[in-house]
């Protein structure tokens, strides 16, 4: 399988949903750049962010939150609602939407744990790597994306359609 590569730009955000998949963070390209390796039903699929740890330094300190480069995980369905009712959501206007969203997701009512997190300066990234090398294991399901144009779009939806595609040859292999 190909390799997706994604070139986001300033102040772009992405958003992973992990109900359904696992998947690895690594950094890559000399601490420039993000690789996340989806696996699904053992098949991997790798999303290269070429940059973003360049574009999250860049705009970590930002005063508008809107703005900033983020790459959240979210974990389970509150945590969507929570990423809906703030970042997604276009009535909701706040400076500090991300450590609003930080905190809402810190706070999980339906479950053990946390309901996502948000990678959006190197502190955060940091310490989402190193939770990854004492656990062994991270996951995520698919990218939703804000702010991103029609060709980053487009692989997006390849890697919905890749992902889609593997459920059912696991589903079928069960049969």
């Amino acid at each position: 399988m190909e390799d997706i590569v994604l070139e986001p730009k300033k102040g772009e955000q992405l958003y992973f949903d992990n109900e359904h998949s696992n998947y690895l963070f690594n950094v890559i390209d000399n601490g420039k750049s993000i690789e996340v390796i989806f696996i699904v039903n053992n098949e991997r699929i790798k999303v290269i962010l070429k940059g973003m740890i360049s574009l999250i330094t860049e705009t970590q300190n930002l005063t508008n939150q809107n703005h900033k480069s983020v790459i959240g995980v979210v974990n389970d369905a509150e945590g969507f609602r929570e990423l809906e009712s703030t970042v997604l959501n276009s009535n909701y206007h706040d400076d500090k939407v991300i450590d609003r969203l930080k905190d809402l997701l810190a706070e999980s009512t339906t479950s053990e744990g946390i309901n996502g997190v948000i990678i959006d300066d190197f502190g955060s990234l940091y310490a989402l790597m190193e939770a990854a090398s004492s656990s062994g294991e991270m996951k995520s399901d698919l990218i939703y994306s804000q702010n991103l144009n029609t060709d980053i779009d487009y692989k997006h939806n390849l890697i919905r359609e890749k992902q889609r595609l593997l459920l059912e040859k696991h589903e079928e292999s069960k049969e």
